[in-house]
């Protein structure tokens, strides 16, 4: 999907109309948790968008810009996650890994309760609904398309999805996506970029920034990014039809993953990246996770074709060598993986990059093998 230029926020204007004042209002999740949210209704009847937040973020980051959606139009719901701001449950900061996951399992069944309130509210359309999220809202977003059909517009700022989230994307390609992320955040363009490209819907668009953080963390930064998104979904939630999330051929990015899944795929990828570098490549992320869809699955030799391509095409990246590693430490071969395990210690004493927790987290891993008796 090709990167689009960011038109001025006066191209797509709208005129906005009067609303109500947002009111706070508590939810009650499936497990008896309250969870705290801001409803923003718009003065007519239209359309409702539910706003997910970062994980290191509370709801009130969406009030500039659901204050925007109301006045044209849109009612909106923000939510602050069980654990987060004022929602209940265990807060988030200090768990341990696993009380996260557990807490972080019950996401799903939460936001549906938000949506569901959204829904019910007087004068939202109930078959027309957008959904935004940013870093890991970009998922809780994508999921929650994936659970509710008449989702059908997407604003994704510097996140990713996992393979049920790419899955679904590939089989709608008619869903119209706004992505936003900057080139200091790490690989968060290159990962928007294979988003947008499962979508061909004409509006789907890619805003890309030199700077300015990650995810909501461009809208003090850019000005220009909230009236954009604003005017955006205003666009296509109000000014035209209902999307057909499913019309379409696949795009691009459906494409490669699907050469990425086929049996041998992942082989023929690796020997056209060998003959030829200028070869497409899904971001090291998306390759990653198709690498561990195989060896969930027993496809080893799979798994470790897509592993080896990632090490080859990021030759710095910690996380690629410690996948190999791991694959053929899966796959029985614990002579090459600790052969991996060597070569990721080494990259890791001459990285200056990576944060020191993470670095921490692949030493323990490597060392581990390193550990492991022959067999």
């Amino acid at each position: 999907m090709k990167a689009l230029v960011l038109a001025s926020a006066a191209a797509l204007s709208l005129t906005p109309s009067l609303h109500a004042e947002p009111r706070v209002v508590d939810l009650k999740a499936p497990d008896g948790i309250t969870l705290k949210a801001s409803y923003f209704p718009a003065a007519t009847p239209g359309p409702g968008v539910l706003l997910l937040h970062m994980c290191n973020s509370r709801r009130q980051v969406w009030d500039k810009l659901a204050g925007m959606l109301a006045a044209r139009g849109m009612h909106v719901l923000t939510l602050d996650y069980r654990g987060y701001g004022e929602s209940g449950g265990p807060p988030q900061r200090g768990q341990d890994d696993a009380t996260r996951r557990v807490e972080r399992g019950k996401w799903a069944a939460d936001f549906d309760v938000a949506l569901a309130h959204l829904l019910a509210q007087p004068g939202v359309d109930r078959a027309r609904v957008a959904a935004g999220g940013g870093s890991c809202g970009v998922d809780n977003s994508v999921q929650l398309a994936r659970r509710h059909p008449q989702v059908g517009a997407l604003v994704l700022l510097a996140g990713g999805t996992n393979a049920a989230g790419q899955d679904f994307l590939a089989q709608n390609p008619g869903v119209p996506i706004f992505a936003s992320a900057a080139h200091d955040d790490g690989d968060a363009v290159d990962v928007l970029r294979w988003l947008t490209g499962f979508s061909t819907h004409p509006a789907t668009k890619l805003v890309e920034y030199e700077r300015g953080g990650h995810g909501t963390d461009l809208f003090p930064v850019h000005a220009d990014l909230e009236p954009a998104i604003a005017d955006w979904l205003a666009q296509r939630m109000l000014k035209e039809p209902a999307a057909d999330r499913a019309a379409g051929a696949p795009g691009p990015s459906a494409r490669l993953r699907s050469g990425l899944s086929e049996a041998g795929g992942a082989r023929r990828l690796l020997e056209r990246w060998r003959a030829d570098h200028e070869t497409p490549l899904a971001p090291e992320a998306a390759i990653n996770n198709a690498g561990y869809e195989h060896l969930a699955a027993g496809r080893h030799a799979e798994a470790i074709a897509l592993f080896t391509l990632n090490v080859e095409a990021h030759p710095q990246s910690l996380n690629a060598l410690d996948s190999l590693s791991e694959a053929h430490a899966t796959a029985g071969d614990h002579a090459a993986a600790r052969e991996w395990a060597r070569r990721t210690l080494d990259a890791i004493a001459r990285d200056t990059a990576t944060n020191a927790e993470f670095k921490q987290q692949l030493r323990q891993l490597a060392e581990a093998r390193l550990r492991e008796p022959a067999k």
